[in-house]
């Protein structure tokens, strides 16, 4: 018994056009009923043969689960395998009928692959859907193509590649999902390729931004993709936003805690040399400085003093002491013999003659009658005559009784000297005749036999 089977594609619309009723028949038509899914297209009609004695071949199309069978006993036609990018149509007797799938008796029944699918091979039943990360937006496509940078498909299947957002990108082609910008990067268009680092001055402590935070004054970011902006040490500032360096404090200002948008001056009587310091240091004794800022403290002018350290201005030396030029050194007093009664002086005055000078601050004092006071003398200097010297004016002379003593010291000495000498004279006369009486004994001695007899001189 014949049958004629036109299945429309439409929503679940199929028929069945029997050539007569029966069992059979009914038995197909319920299966159609039950099994057949479509799309809406055009319609597909085919004959059938159910015919127990003869040869018969069986259809199954897994998308739309429809089962045929075909009666391939009087098929004599020569078939050929449709080309990649397309499949045969297992609907139609003229492919089903031939020896191996995805052969057609006649080309024109090759379906093409549609949008989203491919098959890279020929003779085949079915085409397959692109994977994730490629798309096909053609017909007959034999292979898909990867997602480009930038792009993406989560999806098998599509016909397109979603573009990353703003804080994503792809890298690479073929992507599946775009990556999150890390952190210290951003992106802030569609489709990128790559995050970019945030600039020196910024920073982005988040992943997946579309831009990047600025470094508030006090703070800064020295390289690029900065995570965070680091407060300005003490000794350093940062007077403006973005900024990419603290930078130190000049001489004579100081920041003493981190996080400082300007530098502070030192005080009065304070100074800083250096760059880049925290702290002011007192100016020395003998050095001031009055007026805030100072990187170096001024020595006391001649004449003037600072007794104290942390100065800020100098004072007079007082009376008695005096300093002669610009230094730390403090004023000096006044040497023995010299005074000063004024305040403020490079130097002391030497105490005149005829006065004295015990006093530094004061004026010179005159100098006793009795005493005496040459140039820069600090005390009278009182004259005091040995014996027989008596005072004259301001030196001692001798007196008529000196000269008398001396006058018989000098007899004295010549009388002595008289009677040496003729005590002298006496001596050698008596050696003289002893020596004689000496001699005469020797001569006696050698003329007499006897021994000669010793009596002395």
């Amino acid at each position: 018994m014949d049958y004629l089977v036109e299945i429309c594609q439409s929503f679940f619309n199929h028929r069945l056009v029997p050539s007569s009723m029966s069992v059979r028949t009914v038995f197909l038509t319920l299966t159609m009923s039950i099994f057949l899914i479509g799309t809406p297209s055009d319609c597909i009609s085919w004959k059938s043969w159910f015919m127990e004695d003869r040869l018969s071949r069986s259809i199954h199309n897994s998308d739309s689960f429809l089962f045929l069978d075909f009666n391939c006993s009087s098929f004599d036609l020569e078939c050929s395998a449709c080309d990649a990018g397309s499949f045969a149509n297992l609907t139609n007797k003229d492919c089903a009928c031939c020896d191996l799938n995805g052969e057609c008796a006649r080309k024109k029944l090759c379906v093409d692959c549609i949008e989203g699918e491919y098959q890279p091979e020929p003779g085949q039943i079915e085409c397959l859907l692109c994977p994730n990360g490629t798309i096909s937006n053609t017909t007959s496509a034999e292979q898909c193509m990867p997602c480009a940078k930038g792009t993406v498909q989560p999806v098998e299947g599509e016909t397109v590649c979603e573009d990353c957002e703003p804080g994503y990108f792809a890298n690479k082609t073929g992507l599946l999902n775009c990556y999150t910008c890390p952190n210290g990067t951003f992106s802030n268009t569609t489709a990128s390729h790559n995050c970019t680092k945030c600039p020196p001055g910024h920073f982005q402590p988040d992943g997946g931004a579309t831009g990047c935070e600025i470094c508030e004054p006090g703070s800064a970011a020295l390289s690029a993709g900065s995570l965070k902006c680091e407060f300005c040490k003490t000794g350093f500032f940062s007077n403006k936003s973005g900024s990419t360096y603290c930078f130190p404090c000049p001489p004579g200002k100081i920041a003493d805690e981190p996080g400082l948008v300007n530098c502070t001056n030192c005080p009065i009587g304070h100074f800083q040399p250096s760059a880049g310091e925290s702290g002011c240091m007192e100016c020395m004794q003998g050095a001031y400085c009055n007026h805030t800022g100072c990187s170096v403290c001024e020595e006391c002018p001649g004449g003037m003093e600072a007794k104290r350290t942390g100065a800020d201005n100098c004072t007079l030396c007082d009376p008695g002491f005096s300093k002669a030029s610009a230094s730390t050194s403090l004023c000096a007093q006044c040497a023995e013999g010299y005074y000063q009664t004024k305040r403020g002086q490079a130097s002391c005055n030497v105490c005149p003659e005829g006065f004295y000078c015990t006093c530094f601050s004061c004026d010179p004092v005159p100098c006793p009658v009795e005493a005496s006071c040459p140039q820069g003398s600090y005390v009278p200097a009182y004259l005091t005559c040995l014996p027989l010297f008596k005072k004259n004016d301001k030196s001692c002379v001798p007196t008529n009784g000196f000269y008398a003593l001396v006058s018989l010291a000098g007899v004295v000495c010549l009388l002595s000297i008289v009677c040496l000498l003729g005590r002298y004279r006496a001596r050698q006369r008596y050696f003289s005749i002893r020596v004689a009486e000496s001699d005469s004994l020797l001569t006696y001695s050698n003329e007499s036999p006897k021994e000669p007899i010793y009596q002395g001189f």
